[in-house]
């Protein structure tokens, strides 16, 4: 079985769904990302896009070892998430202004508030960043939590698409 966390109102065909909200269509678990009520070892994959950035910075490490518990050994993670070490790379050019009004910033027209809304996405607060992320630290964590074969997936420069596979 495959897992998608945060499933919202689009679940992705091929998985079971969890999401916190129990209004949402096609849920097989309505529970929070940091306590699944999924067997362990239960799934050969479990997909997250645009999820783990909502979860307090403090709660990361419990979140993603709930994530590799449900795995089982060979199965394997996709996180998607907003790629903070982007920022650093446009913030000195003019290249910011193309992404005004654009998916995942959607900010205003000035350096200050594309910069923040970019940390903190809106001021929903079920939608808030709470955490940021690039892949030496999310594959830190995630070795730590015994997850290895990292692999960059080709996406947007903005995001961070990331598979990693359960070892231990």
């Amino acid at each position: 079985m495959k897992l998608e966390i945060g499933s919202g109102r689009n679940p992705r065909p091929g998985y079971v769904h969890c999401d916190i909200r129990p209004d949402l269509p096609c849920l097989e678990y309505c529970c929070a990302a940091d306590n699944l009520t999924v067997e362990s070892g239960s799934m050969e994959e479990v997909l997250a896009i645009n999820v783990l950035e909502h979860i307090e910075w403090t709660n990361i490490k419990h979140t993603l070892s709930e994530w590799v518990r449900v795995l089982k050994v060979g199965g394997r993670v996709l996180i998607h998430v907003p790629d903070i070490s982007y920022i650093p790379k446009i913030l000195g050019t003019e290249e910011w202004r193309v992404n005004v009004g654009v998916q995942p910033f959607n900010a205003g027209t000035d350096r200050w508030e594309y910069l923040n809304h970019y940390v903190m996405s809106t001021n929903c607060p079920y939608n808030m960043h709470r955490s940021v992320f690039d892949y030496p630290t999310l594959t830190d964590i995630l070795g730590e939590l015994g997850m290895g074969g990292f692999n960059r997936l080709p996406t947007d420069p903005r995001w961070l698409y990331l598979m990693g596979m359960k070892e231990r």
